[in-house]
C-alpha cells in the first residue's frame, strides 16, 4: 500500500462514478427539494409562529412521490432542540466528544430510530471513536485516533444475508464484515464512515485519519475480492498463479472487479457543517477526495 493521495473535490471536479452524488449533495447544501411537499403546511406554520424568514425556504419542497430514502424525517421541535444543542456547544467552546454525545450522534438517531426508541428499518448510526483498522490492512503510518461514528446496514431481518455474512466472516482475518474487528459492527456492513472535529480546527488531521481508514478499507475488499477469485479458479480447477505472467493478470482481475465499486464515500464534520468525501481506489493508491 502506497498511502493517500489527497484530491479537491467540487461539482466540476469530482469522479466519475460519484457525480450525481455530488450533484445530489450540493442542491441539499442550498436546502433545494429537501422535504416532501406535504410537510409545507407544518413547516410554514412553525416558521410563521417563530417569525422566521421564510424566503429561505421557498425551494425546500419537492412535489411528487416519497423518495423512498431510509430513515424518517425528524420534527420540527426535535430539530430545533439539536439546534439549541449545537449552539451551547458553539458558544461555550465544547470538546469534540461532546459535540458528538450531544449534536452529531443525537442528530443521526433522530434519522434513523423512532421518537420512542428502535430503528427505522435496516440503517442505523453507531459511535465508533476505539475502532481500528486490521492490522493486515492498515498504512504503516496509521493515524492513533481514526474515525467518531459510522452509519451501517443491519441484517437482522434478512436470514439468508446474515447466513451468507456470517460464513463470510468466519473466512476474514477480521472475524467481521469489515476492515475492522469492532465488535458493534462485526455482522454489521458498514456503508458510511465520519470523522468529526470542532469547528474550524484540524481539517488536514480529518484528512489524514479519514483517509487512512478508507485505505484499510480498500485493501480489505482488494483481499476479499482477490479470495472470491482464487476460489472460482479452484472451482473451475484452475490453479492458483504461478508465473509473473498469471500473477499481473490475477492483479488486473482485482483491480477491474474493485473499479465497479467506483467510490467510497465519507463525512467530514466540523461543528456545524457536514462535508462530503469520497476515496477512490487506483493504481494501488488510495485517492481522498475532499471539498476544501
Amino acid at each position: 500500500e502506497t498511502g493517500v493521495e489527497c484530491k479537491a473535490l467540487n461539482v466540476d471536479a469530482a469522479p466519475n462514478a460519484a457525480q450525481g452524488l455530488v450533484n445530489t449533495i450540493d442542491e441539499i447544501g442550498r436546502a433545494v427539494d429537501i422535504l416532501p411537499h406535504a410537510l409545507e403546511p407544518t413547516i410554514s406554520e412553525k416558521i410563521n409562529e417563530r417569525k422566521l424568514d421564510v424566503r429561505k425556504w421557498r425551494y425546500s419542497f419537492r412535489s411528487g412521490d416519497d423518495d423512498g430514502l431510509p430513515g424518517r424525517i425528524p420534527t420540527f421541535e426535535e430539530v430545533e432542540k439539536l439546534l439549541r444543542k449545537a449552539k451551547e456547544c458553539q458558544e461555550f467552546n465544547h470538546e469534540e466528544a461532546s459535540w458528538n454525545n450531544q449534536v452529531h450522534l443525537r442528530l443521526l438517531e433522530s434519522i434513523f430510530e423512532e421518537p420512542i426508541g428502535g430503528q427505522c428499518d435496516s440503517f442505523n448510526a453507531v459511535s465508533c471513536a476505539t475502532a481500528r483498522p486490521h492490522r493486515e490492512f492498515k498504512l504503516a503510518s496509521t493515524p492513533v485516533k481514526m474515525i467518531d461514528m459510522c452509519i451501517y446496514a443491519s441484517t437482522d431481518g434478512d436470514a439468508e444475508l446474515s447466513a451468507s455474512i456470517r460464513k463470510f466472516c468466519s473466512t476474514t482475518p477480521t472475524r467481521a464484515v469489515n476492515h475492522t474487528d469492532f465488535e458493534p459492527i462485526s455482522m454489521r456492513p458498514l456503508l458510511l464512515s465520519i470523522e468529526t472535529k470542532r469547528p474550524g480546527v484540524n481539517w488536514d488531521t480529518a484528512q489524514l485519519q479519514i483517509g487512512a481508514w478508507h485505505a484499510a478499507q480498500w485493501s480489505f475488499l482488494r483481499w476479499a475480492v482477490g479470495e472470491k477469485i482464487l476460489r472460482q479458479r479452484a472451482e473451475e480447477g484452475i490453479e492458483i498463479p504461478q508465473t509473473d505472467e498469471e500473477q499481473q493478470a490475477f492483479e488486473a482481475n482485482k483491480l477491474a472487479a474493485l473499479s465497479t465499486l467506483g467510490f467510497i464515500p465519507g463525512i467530514i464534520v466540523q461543528g456545524h457543517r457536514w462535508l462530503l468525501v469520497l476515496s477512490t481506489y487506483e493504481d494501488g493508491k488510495t485517492k481522498l477526495w475532499a471539498d476544501h
